[in-house]
């Protein structure tokens, strides 16, 4: 909001005869209402900077003009995270168990930061695939014995976030367990002692 009025001096007429009129590209989205008050509404992911030249105008058609220099900067929207799952959803303290989760930013920003949460202790996330702006990251990790819960965040660097689930919820999973080794087979019994002792023992 700019008031055109705290810009112009005129020692012939008063301010309210006078009009103003701007060369503003129309993605600006500027007006000057009745009050000389110029508003700018600029298009949606406009960005940069742009020169405005307004013109002040009398009753005498007597003229001048003066340039605005603004600095447009878009809104940011927040990122989103989606498809996120763990593989596999049980296994042993061997186990190798992966994180996956998409990421996408409509503005284009890559994360500053995307994490898994397990049992709420968090993890940073690598990128995997696609883009850094719109591609999958991951986490891989073994895995004490217990059952897990998990979820996931992200910011942009830009004041926007995303969590998944949606508010407070988690996933379940992974089911961990301890490795359970086979019992020994085929073995041998030996019933009859052929008289063999081996040294450093005593013969009864």
């Amino acid at each position: 909001l700019f008031n055109l009025d705290s810009y112009t001096s005129d020692p012939d007429h008063s301010n309210s005869q006078l009009s103003f009129s701007h060369n503003a590209p129309s993605w600006m989205g500027v007006y000057i209402n009745s009050s000389h008050e110029m508003y700018c509404n600029p298009s949606t992911n406009q960005n940069g900077n742009t020169n405005i030249t307004v013109t002040v105008t009398d009753p005498d058609d007597a003229t001048d003009t003066d340039l605005f220099l603004l600095t447009i900067t878009p809104d940011n929207n927040d990122p989103q995270l989606s498809s996120g799952y763990i593989s596999p959803e049980s296994g042993t303290t061997e186990t190798d168990f992966e994180y996956r989760v998409n990421y996408y930013d409509q503005d284009g920003d890559s994360p500053s930061q995307i994490k898994v949460y397990i049992d709420g202790n968090g993890y940073n996330m690598n990128y995997l695939s696609g883009s850094t702006a719109n591609g999958i990251y991951y986490y891989q990790t073994n895995l004490s014995v217990g059952n897990y819960t998990y979820y996931f965040t992200c910011d942009d660097g830009n004041g926007g976030n995303d969590r998944l689930p949606v508010g407070s919820g988690t996933f379940s999973g992974p089911s961990v367990s301890n490795i359970n080794f086979p019992a020994p087979q085929n073995l041998t019994a030996f019933d009859d002692f052929d008289g063999y002792v081996p040294l450093g023992w005593d013969q009864p």
